[in-house]
């Protein structure tokens, strides 16, 4: 039997309206709480049915929709219907493509879920509840999957913490390498999936770096927050005079200086472990292309003040870096930022400094990670690229 839960009265417009969640505030506290992440038949105050959700009785997002047709049974076979529809889209989305986001959570079908894959390897992110009741008929069906040999599941995100889920990295089956490849552009990365942030590598950022491509030729290229390398590499590989990356990180410092290496690109990649805030207010250079692609600063819209103080902040010192008519990349991936209040901020930023910037592109996470448009959650990434005029006061 499945449990049914009910929406308080004039809660159920946002579902029916298209949104994939529902919040704790909007149910009436059921008598008996079924499981965290247990399949549930959510009805209207009138008893009229509203969707299959994936419940949890503690979580903020109390409902995760899972199927709008009434008696649609949430099994393997449930599982394995959503993954191969995801795996069609990205057929369409990015045809011929190793490394790609195969399942993108509520966008998908698939609420709490992130697979992405790797050539050979899939690596899952189990990140709800109902996700991780699952995930067993997810590495089934990833198993049955041509091309897919072995899957590491990272059960070990931030986000689980919500659901009161524990972390943990394990093998989903066949052998997993502690170093994998991928291609990107004719070079080659290497990256962790075993520690590397995420699931190894940031594909999201991929069509924002193909756009930027014809920016890098004999330009002197700034890779803020660069991880691995992706973008001073394919700066370096587009024929940047130099790209110097900057990251905390010691490791991620050196794969970033071992994929330049491994691309016959050492003599044009310079690789800087270091804060990036502290390296901007020591005036690290000048440079006629920066990108800025930092964490997300604002994790939930109670840190949205803190967080955009930080992009603030960050804006600021980047654009000190700008040579005048120089490109200025900037990005976030805060779900509670939205695109209008990234760009005021790089406005504000170079008005203070007596500049003027002109917006030449705006872009967002890649095909691979697809968007629901009535579903706002869907949706993360922002990056805009501005041409920079004047010199900084």
């Amino acid at each position: 039997m499945v449990a049914t839960i009910r929406l308080k009265r004039g809660a159920e417009r946002r579902a029916r309206g298209g949104h994939l969640w529902i919040y704790g505030e909007e149910v009436e506290r059921p008598s008996v709480l079924p499981d965290p992440g247990e399949a549930v038949r959510v009805v209207d105050s009138r008893g009229a049915f509203v969707a299959t959700a994936a419940y949890h009785p503690h979580a903020p997002i109390a409902g995760r929709i899972l199927s709008r047709r009434d008696g649609e049974v949430v099994d393997g076979a449930f599982v394995r219907r959503r993954l191969g529809r995801a795996l069609a889209a990205r057929g369409v989305a990015v045809p011929g493509r190793e490394a790609f986001r195969l399942v993108h959570g509520e966008a998908d079908g698939l609420p709490g879920l992130v697979v992405d894959r790797y050539g050979p390897l899939a690596v899952v992110q189990p990140n709800s509840a109902w996700s991780e009741r699952v995930l067993g008929d997810v590495l089934e069906a990833l198993r049955g999957t041509p091309g897919i040999g072995a899957a590491l599941v990272r059960a070990d995100s931030s986000a689980r913490e919500a659901e009161g889920l524990t972390r943990r990295v394990e093998i989903g089956f066949g052998e997993v390498p502690g170093e994998a490849l991928v291609e990107e552009g004719g070079l080659s990365f290497a990256f962790s999936p075993w520690t590397g942030q995420k699931t190894g590598l940031f594909l999201d950022m991929r069509d924002n770096r193909e756009r930027c491509l014809p920016w890098f030729p004999e330009r002197r290229v700034l890779d803020l927050f660069g991880y691995v390398g992706q973008w001073a590499v394919r700066a370096a590989g587009e024929g940047a005079r130099e790209a110097v990356t900057v990251d905390s990180s010691a490791d991620a410092s050196a794969r970033a200086a071992g994929n330049a290496s491994r691309n016959g690109l050492g003599g044009a990649v310079r690789a800087v472990r270091a804060d990036v805030f502290e390296w901007l207010r020591e005036g690290g250079g000048a440079f006629d292309v920066v990108i800025c692609d930092p964490p997300a600063f604002v994790k939930s819209r109670r840190h949205l003040d803190e967080g955009t103080a930080r992009y603030h902040h960050l804006n600021q010192l980047a654009l000190r870096a700008v040579v005048d008519g120089g490109v200025l990349v900037t990005a976030s991936c805060s779900h509670n930022l939205d695109e209008a209040t990234l760009e005021e901020i790089v406005a504000i930023a170079a008005h203070r400094q007596g500049r003027e910037v002109l917006r030449i592109y705006r872009g967002g996470q890649s095909a691979d990670h697809p968007i629901l448009p009535r579903h706002p959650g869907s949706a993360y990434l922002k990056c805009l690229a501005f041409v920079v005029r004047g010199s900084p006061s």
